[in-house]
């Protein structure tokens, strides 16, 4: 191959992984791109030298995820520099991945470069998630909340299952193609991919179908992005809009809805006004013969304020009260954190109670499923941009722990969604003054595989890491050295 003829194409694979990366990913992504985002430069690694590689992977994963770069600056308001710094650290990540996937496949070992490079992905999602305020945000796996089958998965990995495949494939493929590879490990590579592919997504659809539903819902969802209404800093204006908001439930409720999920943060109340917000509520939950979650930021004298979730029940009575875990930094600075699970036991099992970003950790929903809870209410507040997104976060919670989910937010999205993933109703919160959504919903017992073991496939992507790292490795004999062959070319 001449230069220019390699140079074409190695420009050519980095443009092509990075468009690809650039629509694969992000706040609505096509899930399908990213099965071969990541292809192309995997398929020239063994044409460029060391540093190239790290170089053009990381310059392919940074173009692209610059998807990103006004809802990180502009929306969410970090500064310019934090930005670059978020977004450099995934691509310098990638960029190892792709050399250490090279390493392997120039020692004509590729299962380990297949292996090696998904694992060490999968182990820098996992450990960023343990230290970073913002959890699984970014996980590669959310591309793929359209993609049901697959979703299954996480109810026996969590989202490092589907992360691990989204990288192993086309990791595998890129060296069951290479020159440098035995036919029969090519085959065997090749083979043994597609067989685990294919069984996942198999299984995947038996999941789908082994539905057995105990008993049903209907489910009432209000949020509201009039202005006005979006967050009201004082008490009369507040109750206000939380009077507003009851006409709101007196109309779902006729429609059937015993259980009505409004939105987080409706208004900043003092305690005095807390407790007439409650007096509201209490007496439309027993008009309404309806269970009610109402959000507030309860705020007291002296002291930080609480993101509260309040659950009124049929008889008029606060049946509990739940304050948000996990708070978004900078525009929660005025809160604290709870740090209690509120879980409510009901003739059809037993339900839980989170607040919007809370469904970013996985471990505080596996605790709710663990407790038995067959159904979650969440009261949200989205960032618009983020809204589809942020509520399959959301919803891959559900898939993890076995429960449905009724999710309310505004300037987001109403959704209710079963135990599989499966949105079973969507609405809009910009779609009118009040947008409202009515739906039934199956509750099955919880509990997975996930839910109980939890981030064990963490910790195995972070062995097998360990492993292709420390066992010694012999370099093939078919393999000509790089210095001899540029020397050659000189010549």
């Amino acid at each position: 191959m001449t230069g220019f003829r390699r140079n074409v194409l190695i420009t050519g694979a980095v443009l092509s992984s990075a468009f690809a990366l650039y629509l694969g990913t992000g706040l609505r992504p096509l899930c399908w791109l990213t099965w071969i985002a990541v292809l192309p430069l995997l398929l020239i690694a063994r044409y460029v030298p060391t540093w190239a590689s790290l170089g053009l992977a990381t310059i392919a994963w940074f173009l692209a995820s610059l998807n990103q770069w006004h809802y990180f600056h502009s929306v969410l308001e970090i500064p310019a520099v934090m930005v670059l710094a978020f977004l450099l650290l995934p691509a310098i990540i990638f960029g190892v991945a792709a050399v250490l996937f090279r390493r392997f496949l120039l020692r004509g070992a590729p299962w380990r470069a297949a292996l090696g490079f998904a694992a060490l992905w999968v182990s820098y999602e996992y450990l960023l998630s343990e230290f970073s305020p913002h959890s699984t945000f970014g996980n590669l796996a959310y591309t793929q909340m359209d993609f049901l089958p697959l979703l299954q998965l996480g109810s026996l990995t969590g989202v490092w299952g589907i992360s691990f495949l989204l990288m192993f494939v086309p990791a595998a493929f890129a060296a069951g193609l290479s020159d440098k590879v035995r036919a029969r490990e090519s085959r065997s590579l090749l083979a043994f991919t597609t067989v685990i592919f294919l069984v996942v997504i198999a299984w995947g659809e038996w999941r789908l179908n082994d539905v057995h539903p105990h008993s049903t819902i209907k489910a009432g969802l209000i949020a509201s992005d009039v202005r006005a209404n979006l967050f009201p800093h004082t008490d009369d204006r507040g109750l206000a809009v939380y009077h507003l908001y009851s006409e709101q439930v007196d109309a779902v409720a006729k429609q059937g809805a015993r259980v009505i999920v409004l939105p987080e943060k409706i208004a900043l109340l003092s305690d005095s006004a807390v407790n007439g917000m409650d007096q509201m509520f209490a007496a439309a939950a027993a008009q309404n013969r309806a269970y009610i979650v109402a959000g507030v930021d309860h705020a007291f004298a002296g002291a930080k304020s609480l993101n509260q979730a309040r659950l009124f029940s049929p008889d008029g009575k606060l049946l509990a009260s739940y304050d948000k875990h996990h708070l978004v930094p900078i525009f929660e600075d005025r809160d604290r954190p709870g740090t209690r699970r509120v879980v409510v036991v009901d003739p059809e099992g037993k339900w839980g109670l989170q607040v919007c970003k809370d469904m970013d950790f996985p471990e505080l929903s596996r605790e709710y499923s663990r407790d038995g809870s067959r159904l979650l209410l969440v009261p949200a507040w989205d960032f618009v941009e983020d809204g589809w997104l942020h509520s399959r976060m959301a919803i891959m919670r559900s898939v993890e722990g076995g429960f449905a989910m009724v999710r309310s937010a505004k300037q987001g999205l109403l959704t209710v969604n079963d135990n599989r993933g499966r949105v079973l109703a969507q609405q809009s919160s910009s779609a009118a003054p009040f947008a409202t959504l009515v739906a039934i919903l199956p509750l099955e017992p919880p509990g997975t595989l996930y839910s109980r073991f939890g981030d064990w496939f963490a910790w195995l992507a972070l062995a097998i890491f360990v492993l292709t790292i420390c066992m010694p490795t012999k370099r093939s004999r078919q393999l000509v050295d790089t210095t001899a062959s540029r020397s050659a070319r000189a010549t």
